[in-house]
Parts: structure tokens; sequence; C-alpha cells
């Protein structure tokens, strides 16, 4: 299979957990991303994405909208801003959590969690 077919098979919602797991194991990051972002991913293996080395799937992770609150709350201290920011814009991030991140030493982060929380 293809990169972009595989893309394609983690990205859907629809795809197997079996299948999810196989591809969150891909050499390429852009499959392991889109499998973190893919609402439909065991719990287990969103956990193993959000520390993955590549920070384009940690994002997608953050930005799950199924990533449990303490997920969450860990990759609010991600090392990168962009993580940083789409734990801010996921719709499920704790009150705490989005307080904290309007105190956040980037710009980007603290100006979106400030613009979200008001």
């Amino acid at each position: 299979m293809s990169e972009h077919d595989e893309f394609a098979v983690g990205k859907d919602a629809m795809t197997p957990p079996d299948a999810l797991r196989m591809l969150a194991r891909s050499s390429f990051w852009t499959v392991r991303a889109a499998v973190a972002g893919n609402p439909s991913v065991p719990l287990d293996i969103l956990r193993v994405l959000a520390h993955d080395d590549e920070w384009y799937v940690r994002a997608d992770a953050a930005n799950n909208s199924a990533a449990p609150a303490d997920l969450l709350r860990e990759l609010s201290h991600d090392e990168h801003y962009i993580v940083r920011i789409r734990v801010a814009q996921n719709p499920a991030v704790p009150k705490d959590v989005l307080e904290d991140l309007k105190n956040d030493k980037d710009e980007d982060v603290y100006n979106i969690a400030r613009g979200i929380m008001g």
C-alpha cells in the first residue's frame, strides 16, 4: 500500500481498530498523524502516538476529539508550540488547561487560548 493509501485508511473513522494499530507503526509520519487524528483510534494507540518523535503526529493527537483530559493536560506541556495550540483548540480541553495556556511562553499559544476563553 502506498503512503497516500495508508494515509486515507488511517484517516477514515470507519477503519477497524486492528488496521489502525498496524498503521500507527507506519514509517511515514503522515500516516501516523492521520491515525492520531482519527476519533476511532484505540486509546492505547492514541497515547503512544501522543509521544511520537514527530510534532505533527503529536499535534494531531492533541486535536483528536476523543483525546481524554489527562492526555490533553500532558500535551499542553509539549515542547512544540503547535501541539500546545492544538490542545487549546480541542473542544474537549479542560478549562484549567486552557487557563494555563493563557500564560504560555509562546505568543501564538496564549493569544489563541485567550481568544477561546474570552
